[in-house]
């Protein structure tokens, strides 16, 4: 299905399918993904989203899909991933989001996935400030996942791996600042 034009997956678009494995969405113009369109794709492994015009990753877009062991969403336009998006993807081994909109990520959004040996986030203008200080965290303990993932922000940190720095270099200015960072509070609105 890819190169067709598409701009939307219904919920209803994939009902029937479950012995369907590998799903090929690159090259449309996607920009929606509605709650629960996969519900049905018991059986999908693979799915590439890539080069579309997704903003935004819902939750639960992709829980109908549990047996997802790839998913693909590079050069999108993606700002925001919604801490449930891949929530319950158990299986996922690779997970591709080079050359969106990123500039943070949900806190522990890659627990749950045992499976997980490839990460790709580079090319993400990446704000390293304190809501990001985990990531750092996690890619150290998995130095084999997202090698090539930079910050683009704040200005002494630009181009920076973010594996390679370290808790205090990740800081927010006013009520975020270093003594309080435990209380702060992230709101993304997807």
């Amino acid at each position: 299905l890819q190169g067709n034009n598409i701009s939307v997956i219904y919920e209803s678009d994939f009902q029937g399918l479950a012995k369907l494995r590998i799903l090929q969405l690159t090259d449309n113009h996607i920009y929606t993904i509605e709650k629960d369109a996969l519900h049905d794709l018991i059986s999908l492994e693979r799915l590439d989203l890539s080069h579309n015009a997704l903003t935004a990753v819902p939750k639960r877009a992709f829980k109908g899909a549990p047996a997802l062991r790839s998913l693909q969403l590079d050069n999108n336009q993606i700002t925001c991933l919604d801490e449930g998006a891949v929530k319950g993807l158990t299986e996922l081994e690779i997970l591709t989001l080079n050359n969106n909109n990123i500039t943070t990520l949900p806190r522990d959004m890659f627990a749950g996935m045992p499976r997980l040996r490839a990460l790709r986030l580079s090319e993400n203008p990446f704000a390293c400030d304190c809501h990001l200080s985990w990531l750092a965290r996690y890619l150290k303990n998995a130095s084999r996942l997202a090698p090539y993932t930079r910050c683009h922000s704040p200005g002494q940190l630009k181009g920076q791996n973010v594996a390679d720095l370290h808790e205090q270099d990740f800081k927010c200015s006013g009520k975020c600042a270093d003594g309080q960072r435990e209380r702060s509070v992230l709101i993304q609105v997807c």
